[in-house]
């Protein structure tokens, strides 16, 4: 039997399911994703005047909280007993999951859905301040680390919108957030957001597709939740979303001054991932980390990778200097893309897409490492589109089938050309740190 990929939208409540059959792994894994992170949160101090920043995170924390048909410890001690459980936000998306076993599939789809759809009905007042308490000591924690809390921000500076608009918020905002408050975002969740059901099964253990889907469905569509009424929506955010131009500062601790470039270029992720890698570290003698760490020795490391904002995707470049470095080191970045532009040539494309490939075919000895398509079916699901017949008969085929599509030598080129044409512009968007 062949690893096999398939989605399937459900008619109702905007849910799609991903399945992800792995035989004779005796693998399970469920995740559920929605497409609402704390990019939500500054329309709600617009709409009702209260800064709720950090309350998206805290929302997570929240879910796991008395789900329907579980006590708070109760749920805990099953999930830690039967697998390993989390959950993470970000600026668009909320995500729980559970990794486990085959035998423990219709627990597994049950708790994580609960969690997951969570409306905080349930929830005590001792439960919420004593989550609370334990979310404004995280992010505390976090609060105390500069360089950290500069690159959450950063966003915050892009968008134009508060500075504590970070996904975590602050502690002093944390404290003034009530369950009332919670409730309404979780709201908008259950009533507005696309939902991704992924889930990763093995086919071989007795268990269908069918029983997968019907399994996740029973428990869904029965669900006791209690409706609020939503007065701000995605739909309304995502009219203001545009990223500020220019060179632009963010106040912060550090000692260390921070930069942080955007790039805004058009192209799909494989050529955004493959020539970063050109760029960031891979160019001998022209990349970025050869010319900024090893000639000159500014810092430790140089972050060159692809981000997003409401799943745009641009590339983005992070170093910290010494705050008298920061024009040297600005000389350096630009000489090394342009440098890496010219290059460029058909014969490095080659040598950098047989790396990929190689790297590849390591990794799918794992056969967990199909995940990644979960990744590009919840943010780019029409780059599978063409590939639909053979996700769904055998994901061996899969990497050639989408390397061959969209990494080409002209696709790279272009953006390499792109990359050093806003160089040469000074048409970035730079963001640093000032005390």
């Amino acid at each position: 039997m062949n690893k096999t990929f398939k989605t399937i939208i459900a008619a109702k409540d905007r849910v799609k399911f991903n399945l992800l059959a792995l035989p004779d792994t005796k693998a399970f894994k469920i995740e559920v994703v929605f497409d609402y992170g704390s990019n939500l949160e500054d329309l709600f101090y617009k709409k009702y005047g209260k800064k709720v920043y950090g309350i998206s995170h805290l929302t997570e924390h929240l879910s796991f909280k008395s789900p329907e048909g579980y006590g708070s410890d109760e749920i805990l001690a099953l999930l830690k007993k039967r697998g390993n459980r989390n959950a993470s936000t970000g600026y668009t998306h909320i995500n729980y999951y559970f990794n486990s076993i085959m035998e423990h599939m219709d627990f597994g789809i049950d708790a994580i859905t609960k969690i997951a759809y969570n409306d905080f009905s349930r929830i005590t007042d001792e439960e919420f301040e004593s989550e609370k308490a334990v979310v404004m000591s995280e992010v505390g924690r976090y609060n105390d680390d500069s360089q950290t809390m500069f690159n959450l921000s950063v966003k915050s500076v892009l968008k134009g919108t508060d500075k504590d608009d970070n996904i975590l918020g602050t502690v002093d905002i944390l404290k003034d957030i009530t369950l009332e408050d919670c409730k309404k975002i979780k709201a908008l969740a259950l009533q507005e957001a696309l939902v991704w059901f992924n889930i990763t099964y093995d086919p071989m253990e007795g268990v269908s597709e069918d029983d997968v889907l019907n399994s996740i469905e029973s428990v869904l569509y029965n669900l006791d939740t209690v409706w609020q009424e939503v007065e701000i929506g995605k739909k309304e955010y995502d009219k203001t979303i545009s990223i500020k131009k220019g060179d632009l500062t963010l106040e912060n601790k550090s000692d260390r001054a921070i930069i942080d470039l955007t790039f805004e270029t058009d192209t799909n992720i494989y050529v955004r991932s493959l020539m970063n890698k050109y760029v960031g570290s891979l160019a001998n003698e022209t990349s970025l980390y050869n010319l900024i760490r090893d000639k000159h020795g500014l810092t430790y490391g140089v972050s060159f990778g692809k981000d997003d904002m409401n799943n745009v995707d641009y590339t983005r470049l992070i170093v910290d200097v010494e705050p008298d470095k920061v024009d040297f080191t600005m000389e350096l970045i630009e000489d090394a893309i342009v440098k890496c532009n010219e290059k460029f040539s058909r014969e490095i494309f080659e040598e950098l897409f047989e790396n990929r490939r190689l790297n590849i075919t390591m990794d799918r000895s794992d056969p967990k490492s199909y995940g990644f398509l979960f990744v590009i079916q919840v943010d780019n699901p029409k780059m599978l589109d063409r590939s639909i017949d053979i996700l769904e008969d055998d994901l061996s085929k899969i990497d050639k089938v989408l390397d061959d599509e969209f990494i080409t030598f002209e696709i790279a080129k272009q953006y390499m050309n792109d990359l050093a044409e806003i160089v040469k512009n000074k048409s970035y968007t730079k963001v640093t740190s000032t005390k």
